[in-house]
């Protein structure tokens, strides 16, 4: 594009305040938006605005092929899509309605890629420490039958465990089939170790209990599976008199044919 005025050609380095090609306007407020330079680079100073009913602008890769980019603005909808190298084709990847703001991610998902952030809800009232939703996390984990919290005798069987991570709270489910006791100590307190995440330290003490089902195991009244605050294994509690807890012991179980089952939730660490 050549530009002149009154019959001359402009001088090296114009400036110019509001330009428009082709229904494509360079809108400068009180300053230059596009410094043309000598060499033929253009220096765009604010930014360019593109007025029509249905504005695209594509961004074509040579590198490889069909991973192209295209950022549209029609009927009230602004939309970043990948396209085709031909521009034949394309599939939206985000959308945002103008007239509500809902953002959609139309393919793939949404990734957070620093640790420690996510959605904060803080728009919302609430009087909670934390309104920042920074993790999910789905998963298995390998339940450990033994007769101590830490390096002890430990069964053998099938044994599964699943969990759900929402934030800092845990539910962990627990399948415990034919748990074989042979060479652990009888008279020892049943531990279940191995959980996905440790416990939280908390104030005061805190016992997180679920629904426990059992078979062929010797229980003494109603009993629930129980995990303390800032412990890193669980113990069935069983339901007696008396100030102190007590537990299913390994002897409790008939060796080779107890299965145990279990669903509880934690806050983690």
């Amino acid at each position: 594009m050549t530009i002149k005025q009154q019959g001359g050609i402009f001088g090296r380095n114009p400036t110019f305040n509001d330009v428009t090609v082709n229904d494509i306007t360079v809108d400068t407020l009180s300053s230059p938006a596009v410094d043309l330079q000598s060499n033929g680079v253009a220096d765009f100073k604010k930014y360019i605005s593109i007025t029509d009913t249905n504005v695209r602008i594509n961004m074509l890769e040579t590198d490889t092929t069909d991973l192209n980019a295209q950022i549209k603005n029609q009927a009230g909808i602004f939309e970043i899509k990948t396209i085709s190298d031909n521009l034949a084709s394309g599939t939206t990847r985000l959308q945002i309605d103008h007239t509500n703001g809902n953002t959609t991610v139309s393919t793939g998902n949404l990734v957070i890629g620093t640790s420690g952030q996510g959605i904060d809800f803080s728009a919302t009232s609430g009087t909670g420490t934390s309104e920042l939703f920074d993790d999910y996390e789905e998963g298995t984990w390998t339940p450990v039958v033994s007769d101590a919290s830490s390096s002890g005798n430990n069964a053998s069987g099938t044994f599964n465990g699943y969990y759900t991570k929402i934030g800092n709270r845990v539910l962990v489910d627990c399948s415990l089939t034919n748990a074989n006791t042979s060479g652990m100590t009888a008279g020892n307190d049943l531990f279940i170790t191995g959980l996905p995440f440790p416990t939280a330290n908390v104030t005061g003490t805190v016992i997180y209990t679920g629904a426990v089902v059992m078979h062929s195991v010797a229980t003494s009244g109603n009993s629930a599976a129980g995990l303390q605050d800032n412990q890193n294994y669980l113990r069935i509690y069983e339901t007696v008199s008396g100030a102190t807890f007590d537990y299913i012991t390994v002897g409790d179980l008939t060796s080779g044919s107890a299965d145990i089952r279990f669903s509880l939730t934690y806050e983690a660490a």
